[in-house]
């Protein structure tokens, strides 16, 4: 379809403005897919299926009044992926043709405001913005069996279906959801992989701004990913495993709920991370424990050539220069603080190994004024 505008559509079951069954292909071009509503995806659910756009689409408005939610798209086991060039081959990253992005924004729903997906599902050369949800995740990850009840004849998913959510060149801002993950919620027995994605400005009431992977989530992997100015601790990692590398992550806050702190990354419940090369720049976790990350919940954290730095810094050996920079937190810098673990904070029988890793002007109220540990 090209150049399309669909409008105020609706579904009393599953795609407001288009259902797609198994083994289907749709290619969109310039295509509008507004104020649609549905149970499961206000604008499109589909199913085992192929959606290319062009990077030139907007689904906009669109409302899931189901429970499982999706208020723009349902995905079970489908592609949501950039159509390639005319002869075929790949976009070439950092091309014109890779900065055209299709847009979703302003849906809403119970759960993923924008998506709900389950199955394996690839998304990616989308922005994602200014979304509501009441409950978890702008983008909703489950394997859940509550989401195996079928409302319009699609094949029912079992409780052991494997979910893995892959988003590539991503970029999602301004989302708020009630509970947990801002952006993003990783379910029980689900995964994330996200490469070249950035999360900004998103807001979780109970945790997670940018992602929340909760507990009994299999693993998420990070590569490149850009993760600023998100609330209450931007990312919290309850699940097996989390990996990330050669990524940003700046300016977010551990606030309101967030008790056990971690400005940037809170890692529990017995969960294993790995950080590789990656830069954290002056995250907040006022009146907390780890500026940057906490470790905590008998888990274990691995950091290898990552540098974190502060709100203030000094490279002099001076004294008196480092105490005028001391001095200088007693004001608005001050009160921003953690309470220990300027940078990292390690607690609760947790264990973390940090090789090659640089700490610049990081600092803490108690002590600690770049890492803490306690049993």
């Amino acid at each position: 379809m090209s150049q399309c505008t669909l409008e105020r559509s609706s579904s009393m079951n599953d795609g407001g403005h288009f259902f797609v069954a198994e083994k289907s292909k749709v290619d969109m071009i310039e295509m509008v897919l507004d104020s649609g509503s549905a149970l499961r995806g206000g604008a499109m659910f589909a199913s085992e299926s192929e959606i290319s756009h062009d990077g030139k689409c907007r689904l906009l408005n669109n409302v899931a009044i189901g429970q499982e939610g999706g208020g723009s798209l349902f995905l079970s086991s489908s592609m949501f992926i950039r159509s390639k060039n005319n002869d075929n081959s790949e976009i070439v990253s950092g091309s014109s043709l890779s900065k055209k992005r299709t847009m979703l924004s302003g849906s809403r729903a119970s759960n993923g405001g924008a998506a709900t997906v389950i199955g394996v599902v690839r998304m990616d050369y989308l922005e994602i913005v200014h979304h509501a949800t009441n409950n978890s995740g702008t983008i909703h990850v489950t394997s859940s069996a509550d989401t195996t009840l079928s409302t319009s004849g699609t094949t029912p998913f079992t409780s052991d279906t494997t979910t893995v959510l892959t988003l590539d060149h991503v970029t999602m801002g301004s989302n708020v959801v009630g509970d947990f993950g801002g952006h993003v919620y990783v379910g029980e027995g689900a995964s994330l992989v996200a490469t070249t994605v950035s999360w900004a400005n998103g807001t979780a009431g109970r945790g997670g701004g940018a992602v929340y992977s909760a507990d009994g989530s299999l693993s998420v992997s990070m590569i490149g990913v850009d993760v600023r100015d998100n609330r209450n601790t931007a990312i919290v990692f309850e699940g097996k495993d989390f990996t990330m590398e050669d990524s940003i992550l700046s300016g977010n806050h551990a606030d309101r709920t967030s008790s056990d702190g971690g400005g940037a990354i809170q890692i529990r419940n017995r969960a294993n991370a790995t950080l590789l090369r990656s830069k954290f720049r002056q995250n907040i976790a006022t009146n907390k424990e780890g500026g940057d990350v906490a470790c905590t919940g008998m888990s274990s954290c691995l950091f290898d050539l990552c540098s974190f730095l502060g709100g203030t810094t000094t490279t002099s050996a001076n004294a008196d220069d480092a105490a005028d920079a001391a001095t200088s937190l007693s004001g608005l810098l001050g009160t921003l603080l953690p309470s220990k673990g300027g940078a990292v904070a390690v607690t609760g029988e947790s264990t973390a190994t940090i090789l090659r890793t640089t700490f610049n002007g990081t600092h803490a109220k108690i002590g600690g004024g770049a890492i803490h540990v306690s049993y």
